[in-house]
């Protein structure tokens, strides 16, 4: 096996998230060190699942890919050492069953093509850089911001005195709002709502915790049937109000969480009407 004899370096343009062409699959790569990245390759369905931890080195004049899959092989890392191709980055360890050849070919800042191979098989695929704040492959932008923290306690009305006393909370009947500029364009603005619900309230189930975050969203109507798609319990149908549309889903601990897409022009109109004061 030829092993890459040029000066040794690392395959930089892996670093960030990356997503398998139509499939939930991510490939996430960090650098360490001059020497070192290190990499994880997860399924995202109603949970995170990891199908491999990934490591690429350089030590003692050699670059070495190595690939730990949970519950194959003893646990034990499988290594593959880079041989000399300029064009492409090739792990290759022929005493392995599958796969003996791994290579990734740089297609663009946004693109990889990814092959497997050994023996007679061969599995070939595309990565798109992933990104939250971007649509790759027909993808929506989904959280934006928090639009809620709702927690239960004994006594609502005093814990609102407290918050209002001790830390200067602008609170009202339902908690305080936090009003903000959004990153994305700074010209408009965004609330957080904050609310203390009475330990009686069923507002939080089917979960038992005594909290629940809102989370802001856009394109909820897609974001829900992508939801759904990907085994993610949603718990109702998206209700709609003149200050946004909500829908309640299920993380894979139990914990509820409200899903909203916000008119935040129609919601600073309602909180005018209701004479509550934000806090800025």
């Amino acid at each position: 096996m030829a092993i890459h004899s040029a000066a040794q370096t690392l395959p930089v343009f892996l670093q960030g998230t990356w997503k398998m062409e139509n499939e939930s699959v991510f490939e996430h790569w960090d650098i360490l060190s001059e020497h070192a990245m290190q990499g994880i390759s997860y399924m995202m369905n109603s949970g995170i699942v990891v199908i491999e931890y990934l490591n690429i080195r350089i030590a003692d004049g050699r670059t070495a890919y190595t690939a730990t899959v949970p519950g194959h092989n003893d646990g034990k890392p499988v290594d593959f050492e880079r041989t000399a191709d300029d064009a492409f980055w090739i792990f290759e360890n022929p005493r392995h069953d599958f796969p003996q050849k791994i290579v990734y070919q740089k297609l663009s800042d946004t693109e990889l093509f990814v092959q497997l191979l050994g023996g007679d098989r061969e599995m070939s695929y595309k990565l798109f850089r992933y990104s939250e704040n971007q649509s790759i492959e027909g993808e929506t932008k989904k959280v934006t911001g928090i639009g809620g923290v709702f927690f239960k306690c004994k006594d609502p009305a005093k814990m609102r005195a407290w918050y209002q006393i001790h830390l200067g909370l602008k609170t009202n009947d339902y908690g305080a709002v936090f009003e903000w500029r959004q990153g994305a364009d700074a010209s408009k603005k965004g609330f957080t709502q904050w609310s203390p619900f009475s330990q009686k309230t069923d507002y939080f189930d089917p979960s038992g915790k005594d909290f629940m975050i809102n989370y802001r969203v856009e394109n909820m109507e897609t974001l829900v049937e992508e939801l759904k798609r990907n085994g993610v319990t949603v718990l109702d149908d998206i209700e709609t109000y003149e200050y946004g549309k909500f829908v309640h889903i299920i993380d894979l601990e139990g914990n509820k969480i409200e899903l909203w897409e916000p008119d935040d022009i129609e919601y600073e109109k309602l909180g005018k009407q209701l004479k509550s004061e934000t806090i800025k």
